[in-house]
């Protein structure tokens, strides 16, 4: 199969920096309440566990509705 059948090779979302991931977990509710944020950042360095972990993300309750709304209810580090 050809490029031009399949289309290009298009990410459907950008690789985020370590800065980045802790961030976006920050943004989503994600409270950095048993580790630091450069302890999350150093984890994430050695494990490289941020992809895998947004697999279980639907087994997470999310905020509806409000200034918190789609953060996470409870998960944290």
């Amino acid at each position: 199969m050809t490029e031009a059948a399949v289309g290009p090779s298009i990410c459907a979302k950008p690789l985020l920096t370590l800065e980045e991931q802790v961030e976006d977990l920050e943004r989503r509710g994600v409270a950095f309440e048993l580790c630091s944020k450069e302890e999350a950042r150093s984890y994430l360095a050695e494990h490289t566990y941020f992809f895998k972990l947004t697999a279980f993300r639907a087994l997470f309750k999310r905020r509806v509705g409000g200034a918190r709304d789609g953060q996470y209810v409870k998960a944290g580090f």
